[in-house]
């Protein structure tokens, strides 16, 4: 059942891909942010009412992904995959692209195979959503560990919404995976917005993919990922404000 965030995330980047004539990457990130504010505005409706458990966080996403759908099939005929298949066929990009799935397969095996098993996860990335799933809200509870109470929980919201719907905490890891692909994906828009050549985006792209913090961070449950992406977007949105004052930016 934890596919349906998948396919949410697939149907979103389908919907701004006919809604935005940005870059591919550009897309995708405004894809990653919707998923967040997905999942953060559920998270706290749901638990509102009590709600916050299989059969609410199912119910969200089935709406969410019925909802985009409708909207894809009635614009169907607006979608353009013609970069995204260019950007995959072009001769130049096939060896990076190798690259990538590979470390992203590897990252993807190791985080399936080895479940979340770090101090800081096991002490209170991890440690409040049991709690969160018992009151089946993300009220704060009696603890003696503070940092389950008074660090940010976003990531560990996104994690509740895996585990909930897989039922597992076997994909638990793939949260920060999910973000350190959009951190590579805001790496290279960054370079974009700075117009920098090819080579300055293949340069940071491999820098980026092969710093070893960030390839220990992709198969755990900390949150360091997650935060990293929106420091980048930051700093994207930034650059991309000053260069335009269009209200998306």
């Amino acid at each position: 059942m934890s596919l349906f965030i998948l396919t949410g995330f697939i149907l979103t980047y389908l919907f701004f891909n006919y809604k935005s004539k940005e870059s591919i990457y550009i897309q995708l990130i405004y894809s990653f942010i919707s998923i967040s504010f997905f999942v953060f505005f559920t998270s706290e409706v749901l638990s509102i009412f009590h709600l916050f458990d299989y059969n609410g966080i199912l119910i969200s996403w089935l709406f969410y992904n019925l909802t985009i759908s409708f909207y894809i099939i009635k614009n169907r005929e607006k979608i353009k995959l013609d970069k995204l298949i260019e950007l995959i066929k072009n001769k130049k990009n096939k060896i990076i692209l190798l690259i990538f799935s590979g470390f992203i397969t590897l990252l993807l095996i190791q985080g399936i195979v080895y479940p979340p098993n770090n101090w800081d996860s096991l002490t209170y990335h991890m440690g409040r959503i049991p709690h969160w799933i018992l009151n089946k809200s993300i009220t704060p509870f009696p603890t003696h560990i503070y940092r389950q109470i008074y660090s940010p929980p976003f990531a560990e919201l996104f994690i509740s919404h895996v585990k909930i719907l897989s039922k597992s905490d076997i994909f638990s890891n793939l949260v920060q995976l999910f973000f350190f692909i959009g951190s590579l994906c805001s790496v290279i828009a960054i370079f974009d917005a700075l117009g920098l050549n090819r080579k300055s985006k293949i340069i940071g792209f491999i820098i980026t993919l092969t710093t070893p913090e960030f390839l220990l961070q992709s198969t755990s449950t900390q949150n360091d990922l997650v935060v990293s992406f929106y420091i980048l977007c930051s700093f994207l949105f930034i650059i991309r404000g000053l260069k335009s004052d269009k209200i998306i930016n």
